[in-house]
């Protein structure tokens, strides 16, 4: 073993280089088998892994070890500093981060577009009476930055490995490059809205190939400030780009800041000595078998690039960039609609979000008109080791919700059902979504992330949205980021957010969807859809707990009386076609217009009936007819020749009319049904 004197300069020279004594020990054996081999330069060892990589393993008896591989190509000439810091600054991105790149570049075009859609600003204020120095806070932000590696990492692409890789920037007390530290000026509540808005939105804020993701921005309240000393006037935010920051990173952050801030040092304990960059590789090689088969037999046949067939006002083109406009609409539950989902919750045996998934499941049923192998996403803070609690670091991970629901079940049945999903899933949600897809390669779009769930519960009341910094008391400020009058962010097409407030035990809900294909009546529309068949599940006494999930109605009560009009309407317009020998075939004029053509020629149609909103689906190849202009140019008359039809023979066996399934599984089928059914 090693003395006294080597193991305190051993771990003596791991603190001053900031690095883990395995680092360093692993850095030492690389010397040793170059010299030991004549100097090989290319070496690969390998080195087991407890592998209890999830707290519930920490306790049970059984092998869990795997063997990782270590591999490194150096140079002769480097010096064994230069050593060190090649085994210490460089691994693969996580998936999480990695995730994020990708869909920064691919679906908003982050090279091009002016919008960013991953900054993470925080907005503070202190409260009334409250100082801060900014002669401490900014070598203590120096501090943090130092110890953090996180917020000092680069993502870059290496082509030669094909994969996306992250390196440490060197830390150096004197170089304040490594963060962004301005300050600037405002007087007026609307500038620092103004300030926010840019700060949200300025994709050139940050630079992920460069290292720079994280900045400091002072905001002195103009005539009020002094130079030194920040007020409750002012404000700070903190940014940081969510590639390598998530939410509870937050947390961890202001503890270290408040540290650092009031001893002018910051302690490191074990669980500091995880790093993030050491958790990313380690995630590269966990096996993760009991994960890989549980995702693998509940994706089984899952068309995973398939997008649920939401009412949409228009269609994306397959390479057309997300603009990141989107619209919502909120509501509260109120209190007898929470009191009655809250009680059904407690009486049954399951969560509030259980049952709010199960709501949502029974929403997209109805709104795809009866899909019922239903996909959707699901965010997860993915810390599932204690250790993960004080990293900095981005560990969110995106998970499938599948729920193959039977339309003759009743709400009850389908909670029961969607209680074991989310317990399953999220009992394997540490599976990296990127080992997801590729257990699928045949799906070229995981589309169904494009619909969105999430659920938090929070504490209006006692929770402390107060925080410390010395003796300085700061408080975060709420921030709505708007792009426009009625309009948000929004990475997703369709997501629901579902708020529980633990204070006053209400619900509200959050309904955004993407500008790029749905107009803003739509999304209120679905809103008030969404409401109506809450108030429906949650008004079944015990006998209508039964009542199937198809006879959940959508629509609203000041449609059922235009509807009456308009089906009657449509009830004799069919009737004419059946009349005249023809048979109804329904065209939705929300579909694209290829898929109106292709439908046209499955059924080989002979003539399409139109009008002022869709004239200009189809074209000239299309035999059509519009009926505002028929009747424009041919009143109608009170004398009617009926007895032009009675020649035509009208049998039972005759087909009614023709629909067509979702064409989930593929091509849509034509389905025929016949007068007598």
């Amino acid at each position: 073993s090693f003395d006294d004197q080597i193991s305190i300069a051993f771990l003596n020279y791991a603190s001053a280089h900031k690095i883990t004594p395995f680092q360093l020990g692993l850095a030492t054996f690389y010397a040793f088998l170059f010299k030991l081999t004549h100097g090989q330069s290319d070496l690969c060892i390998t080195c087991l892994n407890a592998n209890r990589y999830q707290s519930e393993l920490q306790n049970m008896i059984g092998m869990f070890v795997a063997t990782l591989p270590y591999r490194i190509q150096f140079d002769s000439r480097w010096s064994f500093d230069e050593l060190v810091k090649h085994v210490q600054d460089k691994s693969p991105a996580s998936d999480a981060q990695a995730r994020i790149w990708f869909h920064e570049r691919i679906h908003f075009n982050s090279d091009k577009s002016l919008t960013a859609i991953y900054n993470m600003p925080f907005l503070y204020r202190l409260c009334p009476g409250h100082t801060l120095s900014m002669h401490q806070l900014r070598p203590a932000l120096q501090q943090i930055v130092g110890k953090h590696e996180s917020l000092r990492t680069s993502l870059f692409f290496d082509t030669e490995k094909y994969q996306l890789m992250q390196r440490i920037i060197n830390y150096n007390d004197n170089n304040n490059r490594l963060f962004e530290f301005i300050e600037s000026t405002f007087e007026t509540d609307q500038e620092l809205d103004l300030i926010m808005y840019e700060e949200k939105r300025n994709s050139q804020l940050f630079n992920l190939g460069q290292g720079h993701v994280f900045r400091c921005h002072i905001l002195h309240r103009i005539l009020i400030s002094s130079n030194d000393a920040l007020c409750d006037k002012d404000a700070i935010i903190f940014n940081f780009h969510h590639a390598l920051f998530d939410f509870p990173s937050m947390n961890v952050l202001l503890h270290d800041l408040n540290q650092a801030y009031s001893t002018g040092q910051l302690t490191i304990n074990d669980s500091s000595l995880l790093r993030y960059l050491d958790y990313a590789a380690i995630e590269q090689e966990m096996p993760m078998t009991a994960a890989s088969i549980f995702w693998h037999e509940t994706l089984y046949d899952c068309n995973l690039d398939q997008s649920l067939q939401l009412p949409f006002d228009r269609y994306r083109l397959s390479d057309e960039h997300r603009t990141g406009r989107g619209v919502f609409i909120s509501f509260n539950f109120g209190e007898d609609l929470s009191r009655a989902f809250l009680t059904y919750s407690s009486s049954n045996g399951i969560t509030p979000e259980q049952l709010l998934l199960a709501s949502y499941f029974a929403f997209l049923f109805k709104l795809t008109n009866g899909e019922s192998d239903l996909c959707i996403g699901m965010n997860t803070d993915g810390r599932y080791k204690e250790e993960l609690m004080s990293v900095i670091g981005m560990f969110v991970n995106a998970i499938p919700l599948r729920c193959q629901l039977d339309p003759p079940w009743s709400f009850h049945q389908l909670v029961e059902h969607v209680k074991e999903i989310i317990t399953n899933s999220l009992k394997y949600s540490y599976f990296p979504l990127q080992r997801i897809l590729a257990q699928h390669p045949n799906a070229t779009k995981p589309t169904f992330l494009e619909t969105s769930f999430e659920f938090h519960s929070f504490k209006s009341k006692s929770d402390k949205n107060e925080m410390m910094i010395g003796n300085a008391r700061i408080v975060a400020a709420p921030i709505s980021i708007n792009i426009g009058e009625d309009e948000i962010m929004s990475k997703f097409d369709f997501m629901l957010t579902i708020q529980h407030d633990l204070d006053i035990d209400q619900l509200s809900c959050t309904i955004s969807a993407s500008l790029d294909l749905f107009d803003k009546t739509t999304v209120y529309k679905m809103g008030q859809r969404f409401c109506s068949m809450l108030e429906q599940l949650l008004n079944f006494n015990d006998i209508q707990n039964n009542k199937s999930i198809y006879e959940l109605s959508l629509i609203l009560p000041n449609e059922k009386l235009l509807m009456n009009s308009v089906n009657n309407t449509q009830v004799i317009g069919v009737m004419a076609i059946e009349m005249a020998g023809g048979v109804y075939c329904p065209l939705s004029p929300r579909d694209p217009d290829h898929r109106l053509h292709m439908l046209v020629e499955h059924t080989q149609s002979r003539l399409v009936l139109i009008h002022h909103l869709t004239n200009n689906k189809f074209t000239d190849n299309v035999f059509s007819i519009d009926i505002d202009a028929v009747l424009t140019a041919n009143p109608a008359e009170s004398d009617v020749d009926i007895y032009r039809t009675s020649n035509i023979l009208i049998t039972p066996d005759n087909i009614a009319y023709i629909i067509f399934t979702s064409g989930s599984t593929g091509m849509p089928k034509a389905v025929g049904r016949k007068l007598a059914h």
